[in-house]
């Protein structure tokens, strides 16, 4: 018997157990109206649910779902068609809208629970808990869309189908609760669908609800060993927890970053922060991320071994150098920097949210800086004037923004050159050796000679206004310079030039 047969096998036994159950207490689900506890719970789970319907509008959702287009669809879909479920279950629920209980039901029915069966087997979590919890929830919510469908006036089946249908923002609620102050470690995503499901069911099956929920997730355990386990290593496999996080727990941040690092990339460039994380995975430091360095975030993630080859396949290579993981690879880079790395700050970085929302405002800063080359140093700044759409887009990535006050200095001669610097606007003044030398305006650029030959700075540059600096780190004014030889010697030649 194939593996293939035997999930099939598996999945249909889930099924007729669920509709046991559910056939078992068809009068509870029947004869569901709305008292003061049920009601306040609707209620709160519109709120919640409003909120994680924002945060997906908002957020780009986990990388898993980014790096191949039938997740990216499918999680497209799963969202579209929970907005509308949301919108018309409020309508059927509590303005009792035959209309709104039929789009309700077809939304379930149709576009949310199939979308939802695609994504179980690449849920996280430990699959002895998520896959039967799972698996429980889409049985349910489709049995009660089914009945709203065939009876749109009937409250009861409304409600019980909004009811299900809100478990997964009570799980989100759960897991950002317990992330937020660092509960239950890497197995906070099977608690929190847990208790989700404590929150939910009870309403839907009364007190045995509990039961039932410890009953289904040991019969579906006793099944997958009747008919997958075989070895000690395939049973630790099933219980074993997938983080969200994967490969890059808590032990590996511990043995391999240093928070003061995290820190300091702070406000440096994305193109920084995708050099730290490329290095954080390149186990063997050859500059190039192996099969063997991404395949097993990949798997942690729940990727088949064939979604895995059609990336790959995607990407045109299996030996991935850190030019492809920067363009190509952003959801994965983004994701490791902003949702795990900076997750290990205790400080106000620890809050998911906020994580995300920073993710955001460097993909904005990114878009504004783009803006201004194309605008102001394109024109301005000799060397720059032939820069081909590619540059700029390095450059936008690369650069940070920063604004000096009048009188302030931005570097002294004698300091260690660390940065390259790009004049957006105002002007300053260049001095050597105490005596003023030139003045400069937008788009000059100073900095260049220290780090081209690894030497002191030889002026002290003073503000004379405000003004706004386009800054590179050393290693981001290697990686453009190196992407792009004519810009080297055009930067060569302005040194000789400022020499003569």
């Amino acid at each position: 018997m194939t593996k293939k047969t035997k999930n099939l096998i598996l999945f249909l036994i889930l099924f007729i157990l669920a509709i046991t159950v559910l056939f078992a207490f068809q009068g509870n689900l029947a004869s569901t109206h709305l008292e003061n506890q049920l009601l306040f719970l609707l209620s709160l789970s519109v709120v919640l649910n409003c909120g994680v319907i924002l945060y997906h509008y908002s957020i780009p959702p986990h990388p898993k779902f980014l790096i191949l287009p039938k997740r990216k669809w499918a999680i497209r879909f799963h969202v579209w068609s929970g907005t509308i479920e949301l919108i018309s279950g409020v309508f059927a629920c509590f303005f009792l809208s035959p209309t709104a209980a039929i789009i309700q039901a077809s939304a379930a029915l149709f576009f949310h629970i199939p979308t939802a069966l695609l994504q179980t087997p690449i849920v996280f979590g430990s699959k002895a808990v998520m896959t039967p919890s799972y698996l429980l929830c889409i049985f349910i919510h489709g049995y009660c869309a089914l009945q709203l469908l065939i009876n749109p006036t009937s409250q009861a089946w409304a409600i019980n189908t909004f009811l299900i249908f809100n478990i997964y923002a009570w799980c989100r609620f759960y897991f950002y609760f317990f992330d937020r102050f660092h509960l239950f470690g890497n197995e906070k995503y099977s608690v929190s669908i847990l208790f989700a499901g404590l929150t939910i069911i009870p309403a839907l099956f009364g007190p045995l609800s509990i039961l039932i929920l410890v009953a289904y997730i040991g019969f579906y355990i006793f099944l997958v060993k009747f008919f997958f386990i075989t070895t000690p290593q395939q049973y630790s496999n099933l219980v074993y927890e997938r983080g969200r996080d994967a490969l890059l727990g808590p032990e590996f941040i511990k043995n391999n970053v240093k928070m003061s690092e995290i820190i300091s990339l702070k406000d440096e460039s994305p193109r920084d922060k995708a050099e730290y994380v490329f290095n954080l995975l390149d186990s063997n430091k050859d500059s190039v991320l192996s099969q063997l360095d991404l395949e097993k975030l990949f798997y942690e993630w729940g990727l088949s071994k064939s979604e895995v080859e059609n990336y790959y396949n995607f990407l045109g290579t299996k030996n991935i150098n850190f030019d492809l993981f920067f363009h190509k690879m952003s959801p994965i880079w983004k994701y490791i920097f902003f949702d795990i790395l900076k997750a290990q700050d205790t400080t106000e970085a620890s809050d998911m949210i906020r994580r995300s929302l920073d993710s955001l405002r460097s993909s904005k800063r990114v878009s504004l800086v783009k803006k201004d080359i194309q605008i102001s140093l394109l024109k301005n700044t000799p060397f720059l004037k032939d820069a081909d759409s590619n540059l700029v887009e390095d450059l936008s990535e690369s650069l940070i923004v920063k604004e000096f006050n009048k009188g302030d200095i931005l570097f002294s001669e004698g300091d260690q050159g660390d940065r390259f610097y790009l004049l957006g606007s105002g002007y300053i003044s260049v001095y050597k050796s105490g005596e003023f030398i030139t003045n400069l305006s937008q788009g000059a650029c100073v900095g260049e000679m220290a780090l081209i030959e690894n030497r002191p700075r030889n002026a002290t540059i003073i503000c004379e206004e405000t003004c706004v600096f386009y800054s590179l780190s050393r290693h981001s004014f290697d990686y453009v310079l190196n992407a792009y030889p004519n810009l080297k010697q055009d930067l060569i030649k302005l040194i000789n030039d400022r020499k003569k």
